[in-house]
């Protein structure tokens, strides 16, 4: 939450949170300035950017170098920018999504393979379950037992069915507590959203079984035995993978887009 005192440091015209210069092209200089306050704990989520006439006398450039440079770290998901009589810049909650086409963009260019995407998930995922064990809240078992429930309901429906594969990994890696496990997570699975397994749709109810066995042990507290579970269910999924006549592609934007937006509901 937003301390008071950052508050009024980016509210008083007196004090100067930034100092100008010279060097570099001059949105980038912006850009750069105001990450280093962030990254030194100057500003926090919620917090709230001196306005704009206040940055153009602050890092002495002009009103079109100011909105570029805000425009960019709003791209970039650092700040959101609120319109409005009382709008301006404010440092926003980071959105993992935002980095998945690059980092996609990345694994395409180094050739990297989906036996390596499932290398990760088997060393990261099964450490996630059994920290998981430890911390989840009963919220956390209702959510993951919702997204089982929700999988053989639909058990016709491919799109769901892998949607719900995804999503129930990551409410098990919200149910850790840790931020960057949260984070691998994410993006390991927006990642696998970009792909089109044919798996996952072709047995459902063995998936919901698999993740049945994994959310016992959680209700359980037996985290050897979520890891465990966690690791079966990964190489499961891998065997369903290479079995497959057809393997994975591409999804199109669309069918992505929709089930991004359903992944993280």
């Amino acid at each position: 939450m937003a301390s008071e005192q950052k508050l009024d440091l980016a509210a008083t015209s007196s004090e100067r949170m930034f100092e100008s210069s010279n060097q570099g092209k001059a949105s980038q200089v912006i850009v750069s300035k105001i990450r280093e306050t962030v990254d030194a704990g100057k500003l926090g989520i919620g917090d709230r950017l001196p306005q704009e006439k206040e940055l153009i006398e602050q890092f002495g450039f002009s009103r079109a170098v100011i909105r570029e440079a805000l425009r960019t770290l709003e791209a970039e998901g650092l700040i959101k920018l609120v319109s409005g009589r009382n709008g301006g810049a404010e440092i926003c909650e980071p959105d993992p999504l935002k980095f998945v086409p690059a980092i996609t963009t990345l694994m395409r260019l180094q050739n990297t393979s989906v036996e390596e995407v499932h290398e990760t998930l088997e060393l990261i995922e099964p450490i996630i379950a059994e920290i998981a064990a430890e911390r989840l809240e009963q919220e956390d078992i209702d959510l993951l037992q919702q997204s089982i429930d929700l999988m053989l309901e639909n058990a016709n429906d491919p799109l769901v069915c892998q949607t719900q594969s995804n999503r129930f990994h990551i409410l098990l890696a919200r149910a850790t507590r840790n931020q960057m496990l949260i984070f691998l997570s994410t993006m390991i699975r927006q990642v696998i959203v970009r792909l089109e397994y044919k798996g996952v749709g072709e047995r459902p109810k063995q998936v919901a079984e698999e993740h049945q066995r994994i959310l016992d042990a959680l209700k359980s507290r037996d985290g050897a035995e979520a890891r465990q579970a966690t690791l079966d269910h990964a190489h499961q999924c891998e065997y369903a993978l290479k079995s497959s006549p057809t393997g994975y592609k591409l999804r199109t934007d669309a069918t992505r887009d929709q089930m991004t937006r359903n992944l993280l509901r």
